[in-house]
């Protein structure tokens, strides 16, 4: 007797799917043993002294061991080191790297990672050397190659010094070699130093009259060389003072630019006051020139018509000294 066996839709549809994966299995085994695809990296960045195949090709990650092999030596700081396609298919071959050039033009451009070292790096190196030499306080480097560059691995910390300095403290004229630790290769940087100092000057524009207080002062700085001798280097110098001629701001002051501000006008009237010894006499009188106070100038008695030289003591005031004689002679 035979036996009947009936199969419903869905274990049909499992029977089947169950004949698919045998048939199949074969070939998503071999499928998972495949390499990942490997692309070539044509414009490569390295640290350090060599290149390895991670760094040409992408796709190694996976194996890590190859990926650091060393195929050849990084090129100079600055400079490219370019790897023609048949270089890469003969490294490519020698290490079972899935790769293959398209062209005859493929290739690889290879750069070693570094870091610019420039004047504003380099600027304090010099200043820290040179400050023994009576160089402190502020001071200003200019170098006489207006951009130094130092090129260095990226690698290695940025740890400067200077080397064989040599430092005229007249002329701030200095030389030496800039030395980064770690690495062999010096720059040779010269130049000149020059001591800053701190001057004051107007912030505004002001016209003779004008009493200059501390509000119109603000400080610049400069260049010791470029100050000038009877430059005013000290505000009290300033403070109460008006200018001979109109100032502009932001400009150095000398002291032949300045006046204290004139208390009496030529030819206005004035009190003279004449003492002598404990006696004293006032009389009206005319300035035949401007004062400022403390200034002695000509004054004419308006009563007697005689000419003396008198005191700047206040505003339209002015004082003369004589002996108790001579009292009633200038009256």
């Amino acid at each position: 007797m035979m036996t009947l066996f009936h199969h419903s839709p869905l274990s049909r549809c499992s029977f089947w799917a169950g004949m698919l994966m045998t048939l199949l299995a074969p070939s998503l085994v071999m499928a998972s043993l495949l390499p990942k695809t490997v692309i070539l990296k044509p414009n490569v960045v390295v640290a350090g002294e060599v290149v390895r195949l991670g760094d040409l090709f992408s796709g190694l990650e996976d194996n890590p061991n190859v990926a650091a092999i060393p195929v050849t030596s990084a090129p100079d700081l600055g400079q490219d080191l370019k790897l023609s396609a048949n270089w890469l298919a003969s490294v490519a071959l020698r290490h079972n790297v899935a790769w293959q050039p398209r062209t005859s033009l493929d290739q690889a451009v290879v750069q070693r990672s570094s870091q610019v070292v420039g004047a504003s790096e380099i600027t304090p190196v010099i200043q820290q050397a040179i400050a023994g030499y009576g160089f402190s306080g502020e001071v200003q480097i200019h170098f006489d190659d207006q951009s130094p560059l130092m090129l260095l691995p990226s690698e290695i910390p940025l740890n400067l010094s200077l080397k064989g300095l040599h430092l005229d403290p007249a002329s701030g004229r200095f030389s030496g070699q800039v030395v980064a630790l770690g690495h062999d290769d010096p720059l040779r940087v010269s130049g000149r130093a020059h001591r800053m100092v701190e001057v004051p000057v107007l912030n505004r524009r002001l016209a003779p009259g004008e009493e200059i207080s501390a509000q119109h002062i603000e400080w610049m700085k400069l260049r010791a060389d470029q100050v000038n001798r009877d430059a005013i280097t000290k505000s009290d110098d300033m403070i109460g003072m008006t200018p001979r001629r109109t100032l502009s701001a932001g400009q150095m002051v000398r002291v032949n630019q300045l006046q204290t501000p004139v208390v009496v006008r030529k030819n206005s009237l004035i009190t003279i006051q004449l003492v002598s010894g404990q006696m004293a006499l006032t009389v009206q009188g005319r300035a035949l020139e401007n004062g400022a106070q403390g200034d002695v100038i000509r004054v004419m008695n308006t009563n007697s018509r005689k000419v003396v030289n008198a005191l700047v003591a206040a505003a339209d005031r002015v004082e003369v000294k004589l002996p108790g004689a001579n009292l009633a002679a200038v009256n």
